[in-house]
């Protein structure tokens, strides 16, 4: 039986902007220029909503991933040292457990279940609200 990950990573590799990405990725763009039209087609807010902006990142990302390209996010919220961390699902899984212990953000955020937030949520949240971030 396919995981929540498992499902979720599925669905992303059925979208147009995962399509998009690795047809760019598999004609030679460097990780370096998907990040830059990404960074472009947000900027001229081409995507018609931060929702839509945040699935084709989250597109890129998974996108990356597969192609074996890892990418760091570091936790600087965390006790003691930033940690850094190179395992998407396992930023993922930080970021669900600091939002079920963290009951106030949810009600704010009108989240009634942390396992059906979107993986670009998270990231948002992570970003926001815990000092995770990409690096």
């Amino acid at each position: 039986m396919a995981t929540d990950t498992e499902k979720t990573n599925k669905k992303i590799r059925a979208r147009k902007s995962y399509k998009m990405y690795k047809k760019f990725y598999d004609a030679g763009a460097r990780q370096c220029v998907l990040e830059l039209l990404h960074s472009e087609l947000d900027n001229r807010r081409s995507y018609g909503s931060e929702r839509a902006s945040n699935y084709s990142k989250e597109s890129l990302d998974l996108l990356l991933e597969d192609k074996g390209i890892k990418q760091k996010w570091i936790d600087e919220g965390c006790e003691g040292e930033p940690k850094t961390y190179t395992d998407r699902t396992k930023v993922l899984e930080l970021i669900r457990s600091l939002l079920r212990e963290d009951e106030s953000l949810l009600e704010v955020e009108a989240y009634k279940d942390v396992d059906k937030v979107s993986d670009s949520d998270l990231f948002t949240i992570g970003f926001n609200h815990y000092s995770i971030s990409i690096i």
